[in-house]
């Protein structure tokens, strides 16, 4: 096994109570002259109505759903792999549960665990993406061929990047789009603590430190402003409502 591969392993045993023993990084220090941290990015709706219209043209409905689910959802890569369609019932999400490489835990943390608002545009892509697997009503909404959760990395490299370097569109990774519509909520309704809401941070100071770029209304209303701002938006046929 690989070091990155057993440290991996020693912290996922060591967070579920497995390994009783000292944090595998205990002594880790940051060396002295370590680089400074990488400016991020946050995806605008323009830049992710553009990224899944291509996708749409090249007939890539699943990643254009894990686009949407990251962005309309706000969801972690991990909690995107890990949603369910029996967790969706139309107008919410209930986020239950994490999956990262073979292991499903449970979200990241125990405010994580909390539903959120569905709005049109996603609505719309996961009901297209559910009649193409054959309508389950059960199962991992992002399923590979063998019925699992996709492997986001692989559908990143080998369909997403390709596709959108062809259609001239930059790729940010998949964090982007969390921090992108954590900057529209914001934007739109001048409140971090709808931003909040929507990532389910314990603390608002993570989501304005982490994921608010360039900048209590309830996250709901936020959210209705999203969605009234993508349907004023050049949104691709396939994406607007019968």
């Amino acid at each position: 096994m690989r070091t990155e591969s057993k440290l991996a392993a020693k912290f996922y045993a060591k967070n579920q109570g497995v390994l009783d023993g000292v944090h595998p990084i205990r002594d880790a220090m940051i060396p002295k002259k370590a680089n400074a941290p990488v400016e991020t990015h946050a995806a605008t709706p323009d830049e992710v109505l553009a990224a899944m219209d291509a996708l749409e043209k090249a007939g890539e409905k699943k990643a254009r759903a894990a686009v949407a689910l990251m962005f309309f959802a706000g969801l972690r890569p991990g909690e995107a792999r890990g949603a369910s369609w029996e967790d969706f019932d139309g107008k919410k999400l209930s986020v239950r549960q994490s999956v990262w490489h073979t292991y499903t835990t449970a979200p990241k943390t125990g405010v994580s665990a909390k539903p959120v608002p569905i709005i049109e545009p996603l609505a719309s892509i996961l009901a297209e993406l559910r009649a193409a697997d054959g309508g389950p009503s059960s199962g991992p909404i992002l399923r590979g061929p063998s019925g699992k959760p996709l492997d986001l990395h692989n559908l990143g490299n080998r369909v997403v990047i390709p596709t959108l370097r062809a259609a001239g569109i930059a790729w940010h990774g998949w964090y982007a789009l969390r921090r992108g519509v954590a900057t529209a909520v914001t934007a739109l309704s001048t409140d971090s603590l709808a931003a909040k809401g929507l990532l389910r941070h314990s603390s608002v100071s993570t989501t304005e430190r982490h994921y608010i770029k360039d900048v209590p209304e309830s996250t709901l209303q936020a959210m209705k402003r999203l969605e009234a701002l993508c349907k004023e938006r050049a949104i691709p046929e396939g994406l607007k409502p019968n």
